[in-house]
């Protein structure tokens, strides 16, 4: 967590074969890091990949948090989780710590049955009122 990121985007061989591709500059802006196609069985891309891993390792070394937007409600219910959590640790977690304890909490603490309407209030009033 927050630090600088290269991803390999391997198997692009394929994807272009199928007609498909990838808006790499859009991938890297949303993940937060370089993205760089490669083919791992011909060492397609393995040059710009070794470039890109230079080149954020000479970097000065930055946080980069990479912060994945959800929708406005379950933005709410996150914030709501990273209040409480703060209330229960004050100053013990910085602000990108406690967003991602707060996904993993509630992706884990309801589990399946939180999808249901009737689950899903005593859900939100044991949980995270």
């Amino acid at each position: 967590m927050g630090r600088p990121r290269v991803y390999a985007l391997n198997m692009v061989d394929e994807m272009h074969k199928k007609g498909y591709s990838i808006d790499c500059e859009e991938l890297s802006s949303m993940l937060g890091g370089t993205v760089v196609e490669t083919v791992a069985t011909t060492g397609q891309g393995l040059e710009p990949l070794l470039d890109a891993l230079v080149l954020v390792a000479e970097q000065d070394r930055q946080d980069h948090p990479m912060r994945i937007p959800y929708d406005h409600h379950l933005e709410e219910a996150i914030e709501r989780v990273q209040k409480l959590t703060a209330d229960l640790h004050p100053g013990g977690l910085e602000a990108q710590q406690s967003r991602w304890l707060s996904i993993g909490w509630s992706k884990t603490s309801c589990g399946p049955r939180c999808r249901r309407p009737a689950h899903s209030k005593q859900c939100r009033a044991g949980h995270l009122e």
